[in-house]
């Protein structure tokens, strides 16, 4: 199409040319005339050469401006058709091979990108003249192109229209050829190929707007195709994690239930070592049997009885600090966040900080909190949270940030202190300063030089882990409803409640005697050690109990290590060490649980007795018989608590047993 413009636009330049020479003549012709004053053509003075040379018609002057080269030259209307004939043929020609690959890829099935595609030739009536009434009209050879097979059959026949399917191109390779033909009319001149060149143009562009039609419509289907394809992939990843976290409620679901099973068949155990105990005193130490004669009082009528709580107990909190009690990841995190409160918040931090009597020993004690402050060290650090959703898992990992973050005051109070002014400050202005900056792990890291201060602070510390500890394993304890109904209660609360006094928790009264009073207890250590002016000091205790509370109530699956045999062991029994294999030997420690199955049996129990890179020994403390074996078809659950009694001979009770 753009050579058919290019050459429209050359013709009319050179008519332009062939035009404004004739102007030029004619001025010229004016000119010479002005000059000499006498006109060219003097009728007076007329010679023999003038009458033999002159033009037949006065006056009339052919002016040919062409040369004879350039008269010889193709006219460029008609290269113009050519290019237009070539562009079409190629336009097909590219059509007709994309069509062939892609038919080629498919296994031979034609695609419908090219279904309903057709190429529109020139057909156009013609004048009729006196000696023909009824003229054929101009058609393109390839529309009455006929091909015969061999014997002379019609195979293709003319195009009763004006266009031929797309398909028969293929079908028909001499169609191409018949592309590059022009329609045959009498008249042939410029304006006659102009005419074609524009028609022809016009079937091209019509043909690939039909392909482009196409390709359009396959796009929309492609875009709508990938947009159900990603609803698809969303709607997979969603019931992949809806499917993980069921996978995860049933695995701790089977777990609760093995350990269930355990402890059912070590009560059944314990039962009926009793019951042989009094068949063996019946059999052995009853001599003779005695008949009572029956009484002749009622004796249905209720007796009038008064619970008394046992008086001779010992304290809470001596028993708590004399155990080392394990401490979940998540209260590690809390007492992190402890170590690092301001030192003013505690009860037994100034008389610390008095004991350090010297203006260098509190300077010291300043530089040490700055230099920790300055690493990072006096940052908590917190736990990666644990995998899963819920709203006790959201509870616990937000009482631990939103603590760690209240730091901020702490930190930036210390980094702001100004050394250099400590050279002429008192020791009473230093320690102003100083306490509401520093904490008890800058206490117990010792840099200040008193090592009896750091031995203090660190056993403050300590004090407070085992007391934290107790509570939390007492919680552990209670029945499983109300850890769940308080558990729930207390995630609603966005700040910290108010847990000074543990009766108002819901059912607190269901709860024995001893448990009550040892859980009150530790709560009342608690507070006892900070100070009650100070309103954070106290919202950071009562998150302190609330996450002992949640945490008891929480036992996530991914808490479970999984495990197996590192080799057969045959003949187990109670006492014999075996080994075991897991794929994460840090997050083990000695002392932990073993629990190992087979299927969903759980067929022997033991601890962890030592740890190595590539091996862990467990002591066996418990088989459902007297000898099991154990080979691969063993799975083994290192779990951090004691879900069952590690007592060996929990089975062995008197006979006034309880």
């Amino acid at each position: 199409m753009s050579f058919v413009i290019n050459s429209f636009n050359r013709s009319t330049a050179l008519t332009e040319t062939i035009a404004n020479n004739v102007r030029e003549i004619s001025t010229v012709q004016e000119v010479v005339q002005a000059t000499t004053f006498q006109p060219i053509y003097t009728p007076g003075k007329i010679t023999p050469v003038e009458l033999m040379q002159a033009n037949p018609v006065i006056g009339k002057v052919d002016i040919r401006t062409t040369a004879i080269a350039e008269r010889l030259k193709d006219p460029a209307s008609a290269e113009a058709r050519d290019y237009a004939l070539s562009s079409r043929q190629q336009a097909v020609s590219a059509i007709l091979q994309l069509m062939q690959q892609l038919t080629a890829e498919d296994g031979g099935v034609t695609p419908g990108l090219f279904a309903g595609i057709r190429v529109y030739g020139l057909v156009r009536p013609v004048a009729a003249t006196t000696g023909d009434p009824t003229p054929a009209p101009i058609r393109d050879p390839f529309l009455d192109f006929i091909e015969k097979d061999d014997s002379g059959k019609i195979v293709l026949d003319k195009a009763p229209g004006n266009f031929r399917e797309f398909a028969q191109f293929n079908a028909h390779p001499l169609l191409l050829t018949k592309l590059l033909e022009s329609p045959q009319v009498t008249v042939l001149d410029e304006a006659e190929h102009f005419s074609q060149t524009t028609d022809v143009s016009d079937n091209s562009v019509v043909l690939l707007r039909q392909f482009e039609a196409n390709v359009l419509r396959y796009r929309n289907l492609l875009n709508r195709c990938v947009q159900a394809l990603n609803d698809l992939r969303q709607a997979d990843a969603d019931t992949t994690s809806r499917l993980d976290a069921a996978g995860d409620r049933v695995a701790e679901a089977r777990h609760d239930v093995s350990v269930a099973r355990a402890l059912m068949a070590e009560e059944e155990d314990r039962i009926a070592a009793v019951n042989a105990r009094r068949a063996q005193v019946l059999a052995q130490e009853v001599p003779f049997l005695a008949y009572m004669r029956p009484r002749e009082a009622d004796n249905l009528i209720p007796t009038f009885t008064h619970a008394v709580d046992p008086g001779l107990v010992d304290a809470p909190v001596p028993a708590c600090l004399r155990e080392l009690p394990d401490v979940p990841d998540e209260l590690t995190d809390m007492l992190r966040v402890l170590r690092e409160a301001p030192a003013n918040w505690f009860v037994k931090a100034p008389p610390l900080l008095h004991r350090l009597d010297k203006i260098d020993q509190l300077v010291r004690l300043v530089q040490s909190a700055q230099m920790r402050a300055a690493a990072g060290v006096a940052t908590p650090l917190l736990a990666a949270r644990a995998l899963g959703t819920g709203k006790l898992v959201d509870a616990i990992a937000g009482v631990a940030t939103r603590q760690a973050a209240a730091l901020a005051p702490r930190l930036a109070a210390v980094r702001g202190l100004n050394l250099a002014s400590f050279a002429s400050a008192t020791w009473q202005g230093i320690r102003t300063q100083a306490e509401p900056a520093v904490s008890f792990g800058d206490l117990a890291e010792g840099g200040h030089g008193r090592p009896d201060v750091a031995r203090a602070a660190a056993a403050e510390l300590e004090n407070f882990r085992r007391i934290v500890a107790c509570l939390h394993a007492e919680f552990s304890a209670i029945p499983a409803v109300m850890r769940l109904e308080w558990a729930d209660t207390l995630s609603e609360f966005d700040a910290a409640p108010n847990l000074r006094n543990l009766g108002n928790l819901p059912r607190w009264a269901e709860i024995a005697y001893l448990d009550r009073r040892q859980m009150q207890a530790y709560v009342d250590w608690l507070f006892a050690q900070i100070q009650v002016a100070q309103p954070q000091a106290v919202a950071l205790i009562n998150d302190v109990v609330r996450m002992c509370l949640l945490l008891a109530s929480h036992a996530p699956v991914d808490r479970i290590i999984a495990g197996h045999m590192a080799r057969p062991v045959t003949g187990v029994g109670v006492g014999v060490h075996i080994p075991l294999a897991v794929a994460n030997p840090s997050r083990l420690r000695v002392g932990m649980q073993a629990l190992l199955y087979r299927g969903a049996d759980l067929i022997a129990r033991a601890q962890v007795a030592d740890i190595g890179a590539l091996e862990v020994t467990a002591e066996v403390i418990h088989t459902v018989a007297a000898r099991v074996d154990l080979g691969n078809d063993v799975s083994v659950h290192f779990d951090n608590a004691a879900s069952v009694s590690l007592s060996s001979a929990s089975a062995v009770r008197t006979l006034f047993a309880r």
